[in-house]
């Protein structure tokens, strides 16, 4: 599959977000987008999105988890592979003319496929930062899937998972670190006695250091609650974009006061979010323990949260009446 390039697909439309609009910054006109789940019975699933007339189908249109037969879906490999109508683009829903439409109709409706579990080829808009974007509930892991799925356990590669949870704990000790303010380096540097700072990969003695966040928090969900470690990037969106410097300041400023800083940091605490983390099992001192780690960190959007749990509700009803 080359990005840029297109393709022609048959397969089921297993999950939908609401419709929403955006404003082109070339034209300044407003257009229609939803973000659907499409799966087969490969065992793989991969998200679309659909522009104009088709995206403003109504919900119950796509609660009915309808066959598309698409051609001319443009191929993007951002955030993995992921595909796109275009207005030249054909696009046919439950066409049973096409043998293939039938076969995944039935297969999804009748025979469980909407039941099987799939490998996602989309990972939403997950490069890091703080680009997540809304993820379908089929997408979305729990807590207690750590443990019970046993995340992190291949020596060779890590597992990842997203999850919303609760923020509960942010340790204040050691939240930060002395990095070197090289450009393309944020490695610890070391005081020095004449107080400039040595950083050891650039070989360079600076005089003032960069201070970053080396965050150890933990969250939870309603099945479990885990350590998770958050790096400067991630611990920016917890902190709402209050630098490790500044905090790091107003330590300095507050700490002869006992308690002051400790419920400053308790105010960031209760906050939910939606999570991607890095899942691997880390050997120290000959003992193995399972490391999660922040890839991708974003506050929860409470209205689109509520209208997917909406949706997720009105299929499921759909499917018990069926």
């Amino acid at each position: 599959l080359i990005p840029g390039s297109t393709i022609d697909i048959i397969a089921v439309i297993k999950s939908a977000l609401p419709v929403t609009f955006i404003i082109s910054k070339k034209t300044g006109k407003e257009s229609a987008k939803r973000e659907v789940t499409l799966i087969d019975d490969s065992g793989y699933d991969i998200r679309m999105t659909f522009w104009g007339d088709y995206a403003q189908k109504s919900d119950e249109f796509w609660r009915a988890c309808p066959v598309v037969a698409a051609r001319g879906c443009r191929i993007s490999d951002f955030g993995g592979l992921s595909l796109s109508s275009q207005w030249s683009g054909v696009y046919k829903f439950n066409f049973f003319n096409f043998q293939r439409c039938k076969q995944l109709y039935d297969w999804f409706h009748e025979q469980g496929g909407k039941d099987t579990s799939t490998n996602p080829l989309t990972v939403s808009s997950f490069a890091s930062g703080t680009s997540l974007g809304p993820v379908p509930m089929s997408q979305r892991g729990a807590l207690d899937d750590i443990q019970s799925k046993d995340l992190g356990a291949d020596p060779d590669k890590p597992d990842y998972i997203i999850f919303k949870g609760t923020l509960s704990f942010i340790k204040t000790e050691n939240f930060q670190y002395p990095a070197c303010a090289n450009d393309g380096c944020s490695k610890k540097v070391v005081q020095s006695t004449d107080s400039s700072w040595f950083c050891e990969k650039c070989q360079t003695t600076i005089p003032d250091c960069d201070r970053r966040y080396m965050l150890t928090t933990t969250f939870l969900d309603d099945t479990a609650q885990a350590w998770v470690s958050a790096f400067n990037d991630q611990a920016l969106v917890i902190f709402g974009n209050i630098t490790a410097a500044q905090l790091f300041q107003y330590k300095e400023e507050v700490e002869q006061h006992d308690g002051i800083f400790d419920d400053f940091i308790k105010g960031f605490t209760n906050n939910q979010f939606l999570i991607k983390a890095r899942v691997k099992n880390e050997t120290w001192n000959e003992v193995t323990r399972v490391k999660v780690s922040m890839v991708d960190i974003t506050p929860l959007d409470f209205i689109a949260e509520s209208a997917m749990i909406l949706s997720e509700i009105a299929n499921l009803k759909a499917s018990l009446s069926s």
